[in-house]
C-alpha cells in the first residue's frame, strides 16, 4: 500500500471530523424535535391530567387489575410503601385532577447542562493536547485508556447538575437508594449487584478501549469523533439527574431514548475512523437497550392509577445548577 502524503492524511481526518460533526448535529436536531413533540403533546391534552385518566381507573375493576399484576405490588412483601419507610413515587403524590404544566425552565436547564458539560470537557481535552504539545512528550497508551475509563464513570464532575448516583452498597443489599428500590420496579429487574458489574467492569472498559483505538488514529484528544462519545456521556449524566435525583419517571423515558440514540451515534462516529472501534461500542448499545426497556416498564408500573406525563412538569421537582443559589 502506497504511503499517504501529509495532505492526504489531513484531508482524511477532515472528512472524518466532518462526518462526526454532521452526525452530532443530527442528534441535537432529533433531541430538539423530541422536546417540541413533548410540548405538542402537552398542548393537545394527551397527558394533561392525572385525574382525567385516574378517575376512570377507580373502582372495583381497577382494583382487580392492580391485584392481578405481580409487578404492581410493593416490593418484597405486602407491606405498603409507608410501612417500609420508603418515599412514595412522585406520581403517587400528585393530587388527582391536577393538570400537569410543562416545566420549561427544567427543559432549558437540561439542554444548557449538556452544552456546559460538553464545553468543559472539550476545553479540558484541548488543554491536555496543548500541554502534551508544549512539553513534547509521548503520551502512553495506558494513560489514554485510564483517562477515558475515568471519563466513562466520572464524567459527571463536569456537569452543572446534581448527578448523584445510586448508593452501590444499598443497591446490592436491596435497600432503597436513588433510582433503585425507591419506586416500584418490574419483576424482571436484575439484582442490584448486576449494575456496578456492568458499568464498571464491562461498559467502562469497552468505552475506554474504543476511545484508545480512535485516539491512535487521530493523534489528539480534542477531536470531533471522541467528543461524540463525550456528548453521549453528557446526555447520560443529565438523564441521571432526571431519573435518579429528581425522580421524574415519565420524563426519564424519552430521556433514556436520547441516551440510547447518542450511544448509537458514538458507535457510528467511531466506526467512521476505525470500524473495529465502532464494533467495540456495540455491546454498550445493547446494554442501554435493556436499560431503556427497564426505565419504560418502571414508568408503566408506577403510572397505574395516576398518569405520569412523558415530560417534566412543574411542581414535581426543581432543577438547579450547583453553582447558582437555589430559587425560593
Amino acid at each position: 500500500m502506497a504511503r499517504r502524503t501529509p495532505s492526504e492524511v489531513a484531508w482524511q481526518r477532515w472528512r472524518r471530523g466532518k462526518s462526526a460533526r454532521t452526525a452530532l448535529g443530527l442528534l441535537l436536531f432529533v433531541c430538539f424535535l423530541a422536546s417540541i413533540e413533548s410540548v405538542a403533546v402537552f398542548n393537545s391534552g394527551g397527558f394533561l391530567s392525572a385525574g382525567i385518566h385516574g378517575t376512570s381507573r377507580t373502582g372495583s375493576s381497577s382494583r382487580q387489575r392492580r391485584s392481578s399484576s405481580s409487578t404492581s405490588q410493593p416490593l418484597l412483601s405486602g407491606q405498603t410503601w409507608s410501612e417500609r419507610g420508603w418515599t412514595l413515587p412522585r406520581v403517587a403524590r400528585s393530587a388527582a385532577g391536577d393538570a400537569k404544566e410543562l416545566d420549561s425552565d427544567a427543559v432549558i436547564k437540561y439542554f444548557a447542562a449538556i452544552l456546559i458539560q460538553m464545553s468543559a470537557i472539550a476545553a479540558f481535552f484541548y488543554a491536555l493536547d496543548a500541554a502534551v504539545k508544549s512539553l513534547g512528550v509521548a503520551v502512553p497508551e495506558w494513560a489514554v485508556f485510564g483517562l477515558f475509563f475515568g471519563m466513562s464513570i466520572r464524567s459527571r464532575i463536569f456537569s452543572p447538575l446534581d448527578n448523584s448516583r445510586p448508593n452501590i452498597d444499598k443497591a446490592v443489599a436491596g435497600k432503597s437508594t436513588g433510582g433503585f428500590n425507591d419506586r416500584k420496579m418490574p419483576g424482571w429487574t436484575p439484582p442490584g449487584i448486576f449494575f456496578p458489574i456492568m458499568w464498571i467492569l464491562i461498559v467502562a472498559p469497552l468505552r475506554a478501549t474504543a476511545s484508545l483505538l480512535v485516539w491512535q488514529q487521530v493523534g489528539h484528544l480534542c477531536d470531533a469523533t471522541l467528543l461524540v462519545l463525550m456528548f453521549h456521556l453528557s446526555i447520560g449524566d443529565t438523564w441521571n439527574t432526571v431519573n435518579n435525583v429528581e425522580r421524574r419517571l415519565g420524563a426519564a423515558v424519552p430521556g433514556v431514548l436520547c441516551v440510547w440514540a447518542s450511544a448509537l451515534l458514538a458507535a457510528f462516529a467511531y466506526s467512521l475512523v476505525l470500524p473495529f472501534a465502532g464494533q467495540v461500542l456495540l455491546p454498550t448499545c445493547l446494554w442501554l437497550t435493556v436499560a431503556a426497556a427497564l426505565v419504560t416498564d418502571t414508568w408503566r408500573i408506577n403510572s397505574q392509577g395516576v398518569e405520569e406525563p412523558l415530560f417534566p412538569y412543574r411542581g414535581s421537582a426543581r432543577t438547579e445548577f450547583w453553582f447558582l443559589p437555589a430559587a425560593k
